[in-house]
């Protein structure tokens, strides 16, 4: 899409066996420079994930063989994140050089969850559709819990401390790095329910939210 036509003019690239969960929470973009990642979920595909360059329309696949990847975001701290929700022991969350492409570390997350994201300092913020939030410290155990009403379905973080998180049904709420109490985004809460909602922070000095309906 191009924000300088209003949005009314977009491209489309595609890679071979590219798929996604048909589950809501599922399936993962992000935005880096002139590069888009996307996660591959299936058990009948090549799976892991997609770097699309969206200056030369060339796509690179890399981590092949995790099919199980929900989400991914650039942290922060200009790495890429990606959250495998579907490990044994809950989900895990695969950190990577995002110019080399090559994991550098694993963490360990304590449940399930299906939207990750990660502050300048490195600590991951990840939600749940029960509407839990948790963020993990740098030591990578959790210092702060946000538990709240809503079905959690993607997070973001901004640079100046907001955290958005959309929902399946409640649409966008923000919150901050110390997770406390959450607010509508708009000037009402919602007035009915609303479709499932997926956040995302510019990179502009003052960030702006956009909301994916």
């Amino acid at each position: 899409l191009d924000p300088a036509t209003s949005f009314t003019t977009y491209t489309h690239d595609a890679h071979s066996e590219w798929n996604t969960t048909d589950i809501v929470e599922g399936g993962g973009a992000a935005a880096y420079e002139n590069h888009v990642f996307v996660s591959d979920t299936g058990s009948s595909n090549a799976g892991g994930l997609i770097r699309f360059d969206t200056t030369t329309g060339d796509s690179l696949r890399f981590e092949s063989g995790v099919s199980t990847y929900v989400d991914v975001n650039v942290g922060l701290d200009g790495l890429l994140y990606a959250l495998n929700a579907y490990s044994a022991s809950g989900s895990r969350v695969d950190v990577f050089d995002i110019t080399i492409l090559q994991k550098i570390s694993t963490v360990q997350l304590n449940a399930r969850y299906v939207s990750v994201a990660a502050d300048s300092d490195g600590r991951i913020y990840a939600g749940n559709v029960s509407g839990t939030i948790v963020r993990y410290g740098t030591s990578g155990s959790i210092d702060e819990r946000l538990i709240s009403n809503y079905g959690i379905i993607d997070i973001d973080v901004a640079a100046d401390g907001r955290v958005a998180f959309g929902t399946q049904s409640n649409g966008v709420y923000l919150t901050n790095t110390t997770l406390d109490t959450p607010l509508p985004a708009g000037a009402n809460s919602p007035a009915g329910p609303v479709a499932p909602t997926f956040v995302s922070f510019g990179s502009y000095d003052a960030p702006s939210l956009a909301v994916v309906i």
